[in-house]
């Protein structure tokens, strides 16, 4: 089946996006942040690199990232499709989910980009008014994503499976032009 991923930056909406087409369609809505924080709380060697990566502050290891992924996409729910939430995150990732696709019988469809500009990020930011909510922890983000992530996004454009989304507009618009653009029936 096949395999839509979300590229966004931070405050875009992503997560809310991909469970708003979850439940339009019979796609598992895979979350890569989700599967690490799930995954944190097991017994296992993973369990235990992903909790002491995370208690340094760092991201978990791509290995591991990679391994979670495959063992989420190899469960029954996403051989009706999926929508990737989180990955690939840069260029060096298309690979590896193209051969965790081959094992898993899965079939890269389109890349969403849901654009929204960095000052209504910033608006986003100050409105949801969470104590850890900080605008240089959201600039180091946004330097991240626009380092890593525009050049995916550059990728999956010359490829011709990209579909813009303008980020701007209230939820449920984001949602139907999202469905609309996959023909999906919002």
């Amino acid at each position: 089946m096949s395999v839509i991923t979300l590229i966004a930056p931070p405050l875009s909406g992503k997560g809310t996006q991909a469970k708003e087409i979850s439940l339009r369609t019979t796609w598992a809505h895979v979350s890569t942040g989700d599967l690490l924080r799930d995954r944190m709380n097991g017994s296992d060697a993973i369990a235990d690199a992903i909790k002491k990566t995370m208690a340094k502050g760092q991201f978990a290891s791509e290995a591991i990232v990679n391994q979670v992924l495959e063992d989420r996409l190899n469960q029954a729910d996403c051989q009706n499709g999926v929508i990737l939430d989180g990955y690939p995150r840069h260029l060096g990732q298309i690979a590896t989910l193209d051969d965790i696709m081959k094992r898993t019988n899965l079939v890269f469809d389109k890349a969403i980009h849901i654009d929204v500009p960095d000052a209504e990020l910033y608006k986003r930011l100050a409105l949801r008014g969470r104590a850890d909510d900080k605008p240089e922890v959201l600039k180091k983000r946004l330097a991240d994503y626009n380092s890593k992530t525009l050049p995916l996004i550059e990728h999956y454009r010359q490829a011709g499976q990209l579909i813009e989304i303008d980020g701007t507009k209230p939820i449920a618009e984001v949602t139907k032009d999202i469905c609309l653009a996959l023909n999906i029936k919002p």
